[in-house]
């Protein structure tokens, strides 16, 4: 009998390849809380599911894990809800793969991230003439504008003083996408680095590179962030 997996946010931009590429050797039941989309298709079972922020989902993965013997969670509000109320799923917390509350809540705020990671790793200088604007908390490059250092100092100090968003050097360059599995003691088991061709938002297209330079960051990051999972 095939190992069975739930994968949430299946109808999202890379679910329908995913699930063409695992169900070679596994049993694929996607969720989703839209009933749109190309993954459902072609998973073995999918279910609709609720918003991932809510307490009814909660009661979603506690009546569907019976039927799964892993759970992939693939959006934020999926992960900050499971992880905040991890004693109401106590139960079946075993068969989610998914990091410890202190990595999520940082890794979930760029700002708060930025500065942890500062007292072990080297940031780019102040050398750009241009400024980037992001949320503190957000998906992709969603929100995100680029302002003039010098021209815009008002925009900037109006930014700063905001709770929402932050400040910091524009870098120009090549961006990459790494994706990263973890076992459960933080050891990386598998990193695949990808050059972004187009995007919008999030990385629609990417090129596979083989970069150990780039593995190798990924796993000096590891060191101070607990991951687990995907």
């Amino acid at each position: 009998m095939k190992y069975k997996i739930l994968i949430s946010s299946i109808n999202g931009p890379l679910g329908y390849e995913l699930v063409k590429l695992l169900k070679r050797k596994f049993y694929i039941i996607g969720c989703d809380q839209q009933p749109w989309g190309l993954a459902n298709i072609v998973c073995d079972e999918f279910y609709l599911c609720p918003k991932g922020n809510s307490k009814k989902y909660l009661n979603f993965l506690k009546s569907i894990s019976s039927k799964v013997d892993q759970i992939f969670l693939f959006s934020d509000e999926e992960i900050l809800n499971v992880s905040k109320n991890r004693k109401k799923l106590r139960n079946i917390y075993s068969k989610i793969l998914i990091s410890d509350n202190k990595t999520i809540g940082l890794c979930n705020n760029k700002a708060k991230l930025k500065v942890y990671l500062k007292n072990y790793i080297k940031f780019p200088g102040d050398n750009s003439k241009k400024l980037i604007v992001k949320p503190k908390i957000g998906r992709g490059s969603k929100y995100q504008i680029i302002i003039d250092k010098t021209k815009d100092i008002r925009i900037k100090n109006e930014i700063s003083k905001s709770k929402k968003y932050f400040v910091e050097e524009y870098i120009d360059g090549k961006e990459y996408t790494i994706d990263c599995v973890y076992d459960f003691e933080n050891k990386l088991i598998f990193a695949l680095p990808r050059e972004r061709i187009i995007k919008s938002n999030l990385s629609i297209v990417g090129k596979i590179v083989k970069n150990n330079r780039i593995v190798n960051y990924v796993k000096q990051l590891s060191k101070y962030l607990k991951f687990i999972g995907n």
